[in-house]
């Protein structure tokens, strides 16, 4: 396999995986096998960043004017619909990122901070993902 090299690049891994820990803020069960008993309808809006700045993707997902409609089950919460501000970050959870982490050889963050991500496709109800940088500058081992 060719070696290629472009200036600057900067790759990142971003990993989703389902872990045996609770939700990660709220303390609802994580299980997905209970009863649906609600409906909630929703119309996403683009907010600005940080920076008085629109997100161009946000911008675009809202162009295309769309609702959804998202089925709200029993261990559904009031955080979960953004009704609610986060509760505190599930302790397992995080062991379980630091572990990962570890073996990835990364270092991991001095302060572990929640930010806030749009995603307005309507992949979730609040308009947005929660995300927190926990290590970086891993690497694999691999025979090569």
């Amino acid at each position: 396999m060719a070696e290629h090299t472009v200036s600057g690049l900067k790759v990142g891994l971003e990993i989703h995986q389902r872990i045996g820990s609770g939700k990660l803020f709220c303390r609802c069960a994580a299980s997905i096998d209970t009863k649906k008993i609600s409906t909630i309808k929703r119309l996403m809006h683009p907010v600005k960043s940080e920076f008085g700045e629109w997100d161009r993707s946000a911008r675009f997902e809202q162009s295309r004017d769309l609702n959804f409609t998202y089925e709200i089950y029993e261990n559904n919460c009031l955080v979960e619909l953004d009704e609610e501000p986060p509760h505190e970050l599930d302790a397992d959870a995080l062991k379980v990122c630091l572990w990962v982490a570890k073996s990835l050889n990364c270092k991991p963050v001095d302060i572990v901070q929640v930010m806030r991500k749009q995603v307005l496709d309507g992949s979730c109800v609040s308009g947005f993902q929660r995300t927190m940088l926990i290590a970086t500058d891993g690497y694999i081992e691999t025979s090569k």
